[in-house]
């Protein structure tokens, strides 16, 4: 009975402080007291950080009332399931968003061996391939649709449907266990934790489902930089260094099974050749060399007069 309490006991923890957060809790713990005390220095580390977004979630929550929590637990099984099976770490549940994490140590960051260089580009690589296998698998969930149905809801925003915004960006953030002796949760906190939020705010803005920065970018293998849409330059107040946002082009396809076989695990070949971007080569080549005019102030119209075509 004691050992059958012990496991349920590291079962639930697990579940509540997720795997990212036992190493963190271990940091707060006193040995002497085996007691958590909270006002302890964080942990410095690398790592990329993703945010997921539930839009029209407050309508949602009004119309679908007690089926609330099936809908936006549907919606973080994917979620979580996707981000731990491509090497990340799922961190906090805020409502109807989730804070994703894919840690790097601080030698791989800076090492310039090809080995190290190639662990931070597959995580890069796995995380990018998460998002999108969580668009793909909410697209087809029948939960989803059936819930997505409702005649309120659909009442209020026609033809509603589930859909998700994400942002991913890479840097240093401080780990650590947030809150008191009464409730702590383990977690991340940096500017680059929050500018992961803001780019998943920006998606509705741009009209994408993902974006990413160019630090982000940066670390992505050549085969996936190839397929990723630059969309804008921007530069975050009080910072000096422009931020380039990238996209990948990508929308919910009408599939009818429950969880794809051939998106499960980690098919990185198979992955991009399976679901490609929704643009094509010659359309990424053409809008990158209209914002490089953008960007570099080039906004000369030249109107080509031909004789044989009426001008109005």
């Amino acid at each position: 009975m004691i050992a059958s309490a012990l496991i349920k006991l590291s079962s639930m923890l697990q579940i509540g402080f997720g795997e990212a957060g036992a190493s963190i809790i271990a940091m707060n713990l006193d040995n002497s007291t085996q007691v958590i005390q909270p006002i302890v220095p964080g942990r410095r580390m690398m790592g990329i950080f993703g945010f997921c977004d539930v839009r029209n979630f407050t309508n949602a929550t009004e119309c679908l009332q007690e089926d609330i929590m099936v809908y936006i637990n549907c919606i973080a099984e994917y979620c979580h399931n996707s981000v731990s099976d491509n090497d990340g770490f799922p961190n906090k549940n805020v409502g109807d968003a989730f804070l994703t994490a894919w840690p790097l140590t601080e030698g791989a960051w800076t090492a310039s061996q090809p080995g190290m260089q190639t662990m931070v580009q597959d995580r890069a690589e796995s995380a990018l391939r998460a998002f999108l296998r969580v668009i793909l698998e909410t697209s087809c969930s029948h939960i989803l649709r059936r819930l997505a149905m409702n005649p309120e809801l659909q009442k209020r925003i026609p033809n509603f449907r589930t859909e998700l915004g994400f942002g991913l960006h890479v840097g240093w953030a401080i780990e650590g266990a947030i809150g008191s002796i009464e409730k702590v949760d383990p977690s991340y906190l940096s500017p680059n934790v929050e500018l992961s939020m803001k780019l998943e705010a920006a998606t509705k803005h741009y009209g994408v489902c993902i974006l990413m920065t160019d630090s982000f970018y940066d670390v992505l293998p050549a085969k996936v930089q190839r397929l990723c849409r630059c969309l804008d330059r921007i530069q975050e107040p009080g910072t000096r260094t422009p931020i380039d946002l990238y996209t990948y082009d990508f929308s919910s396809f009408s599939l009818t099974s429950g969880k794809m076989p051939w998106v499960l695990g980690k098919p990185a070949k198979s992955f991009w050749e399976q679901f490609p971007p929704a643009t094509s080569i010659f359309f990424r080549a053409t809008f990158a060399k209209g914002l490089r005019n953008y960007i570099d102030g080039n906004w000369v119209l030249k109107i080509i007069r031909q004789p044989y075509l009426p001008l109005y």
